[in-house]
C-alpha cells in the first residue's frame, strides 16, 4: 500500500494539502497519508500527527517562542517515518520547518515533491534554489517566474499554476449578502482582512482597525466589516474595535462573498492579497514583524531584502505597484489613512487599480490546478517502484 508523508503548518497551507490529498485519492483511494496538518487534512483523511497551525509565524524572533513545539513535532513525524517509511514526501509551503524536515527524509531515502516551495525565485537567491534543485526530486511552480527561475538554475520545475484560480469564486448576490448581515446594499463596504497568524492579529491588525476607524469618523457613506477567519482571533479583535471607536459588522466564513461586494480592503500580506486580485477587488496591504524580528532580519538578509521590490503579491506578480502596500515602519495610520482616502476619493486611481487586478488570471494559469499536481504526484510514483 502506497503510503504519503504531508505537511501543511498554515491554515491556508492545510486548506491546499486537504484539495491535493483529495485529488491524489480520486486518481488511487488506496494511498494513505500521515503528517503535520490541521482540521481541513484531518477531514480529507490524513492521519494527523502534529497540527503546527496554532503556531505559525513569520519572522526571526517569533518563531523561537514555539520552538519546542516545533522540535516536538519534528520528532515524531522523523520517528514515523523510520517505522513506517512513505514512498514521498509532499510539503506545502511552511517553508522554514518543511525545509528541515525535507533534508532529513532526504538522508532516509524518502524523495520529496514540493508544492508551494520556498519564495527563492522572489528573493533571487540561486544558491537557494540549487539547494531545492538537490533536496527535490520535483517542484511544482504555481507561478510562472517561478517555474523561469528554476528552469534557468538547471531544475526541472513543472508549471501548474495556483490552485486558487479554481478556488477563489463568489456566486452570492451583493443584496444577499447584505441581506444576510444586515448592511445596508446603497453604501460602499470597507472590509479588513487582519489575518490568520497569532502575528498578524498583534502587530498589523490594531493599525488596520484604527486605520478603518479614522476613515469611518471623517467619511460619509462608508460601511465596514471585519473578516473573522480563525475564532481564536475574535475576543482580540472586538477589544481592537472597542478601543478604537470602530462600529463594524463581523462576518465568519463567505471570504470570498465578502471579498467581491466589498468597495476597499485593508489587509495584511499574504495569500489575502492574491484573493483580493482574482476577484479585481482593490485593497491596500499592510504589515508589521516585531521590531526586534525586522532589525535582526535585516542585519542578516539584508541583500535579499534589496532584492526583493515589493511584498505584495499583485505588486510581485506584475512587478509593479499595483496595490498600495506598507511594511513595518511605513505601515503606520498617517500612510494606510492618506492612501485609502486617495483611492475612495479619486475615481480614476481607483478604476485604474480595478483595471490592473482585472488581468490577474493571465498569469495565474488556467483551471484544474490540484488535479495536475496531483497528476505529476502520481505519475512518479507509477515510474519509481519501491525495490
Amino acid at each position: 500500500m502506497t503510503k504519503i508523508l504531508i505537511s501543511a503548518g498554515e491554515i491556508s497551507g492545510d486548506m491546499h494539502a486537504a484539495r491535493l490529498v483529495r485529488a491524489i485519492k480520486a486518481i488511487d483511494p488506496t494511498v494513505e497519508f500521515y503528517g503535520i496538518g490541521g482540521k481541513e487534512l484531518e477531514a480529507a483523511g490524513v492521519e494527523i500527527i502534529y497540527d503546527l497551525s496554532p503556531y505559525s509565524t513569520v519572522g526571526l524572533i517569533e518563531p523561537l517562542i514555539h520552538l519546542p513545539q516545533f522540535i516536538d513535532a519534528f520528532r515524531k513525524v522523523i520517528e514515523r517515518v523510520r517505522q513506517d517509511p512513505p514512498r514521498l514526501f509532499i510539503p506545502v509551503d511552511f517553508q522554514g520547518f518543511n525545509n528541515l524536515l525535507m533534508k532529513a527524509v532526504r538522508r532516509l531515502a524518502v524523495p520529496t515533491i514540493y508544492y508551494f516551495g520556498p519564495q527563492e525565485w522572489q528573493w533571487g537567491t540561486e544558491d537557494g534554489g540549487r539547494a531545492m534543485i538537490r533536496d527535490t526530486v520535483k517542484i511544482l511552480a504555481i507561478f510562472k517566474e517561478e517555474f523561469e527561475f528554476y528552469k534557468r538554475i538547471g531544475g526541472r520545475p513543472v508549471f501548474i499554476g495556483h490552485p486558487l484560480v479554481d478556488i477563489v469564486k463568489s456566486d452570492m448576490s451583493r443584496e444577499a449578502l447584505c441581506g444576510q448581515y444586515m448592511l445596508d446594499p446603497k453604501q460602499k463596504i470597507i472590509s479588513i482582512f487582519p489575518g490568520s497568524r497569532q502575528q498578524e492579529i498583534n502587530q498589523t491588525m490594531p493599525l488596520l482597525i484604527q486605520t478603518a476607524a479614522v476613515l469611518q469618523k471623517s467619511m460619509d457613506h462608508l460601511q465596514f466589516v471585519v473578516s473573522i477567519v480563525d475564532p481564536r482571533f475574535e475576543k482580540p479583535i472586538i477589544r481592537a474595535l472597542i478601543k478604537y471607536g470602530l462600529e463594524a459588522t463581523l462576518v465568519r466564513g463567505r471570504s470570498y462573498d465578502l471579498i467581491r461586494h466589498t468597495h476597499l480592503s485593508l489587509v495584511t500580506s499574504g495569500t489575502i492579497t492574491l484573493e483580493h486580485a482574482i476577484l479585481g477587488t482593490p485593497h491596500i496591504c499592510a504589515y508589521r514583524f516585531s521590531d526586534v524580528s525586522y532589525l535582526i532580519g535585516r542585519m542578516l538578509f539584508g541583500h535579499r531584502f534589496r532584492k526583493m521590490r515589493y511584498f505584495a503579491l499583485p505588486n510581485i506578480l506584475f512587478k509593479r505597484r499595483v496595490v498600495p502596500e506598507f511594511l513595518q515602519g511605513y505601515a503606520n495610520l498617517t500612510a494606510l489613512k492618506k492612501a485609502a482616502k486617495s483611492l475612495l476619493i479619486d475615481r480614476a486611481r481607483y478604476n485604474q487599480m480595478k483595471s490592473d487586478l482585472a488581468k490577474t488570471g493571465t498569469v495565474l494559469g488556467t483551471s484544474g490546478v490540484v488535479e495536475r499536481a496531483a497528476e505529476e504526484m502520481m505519475s512518479y510514483l507509477r515510474k519509481f517502484k519501491p525495490l
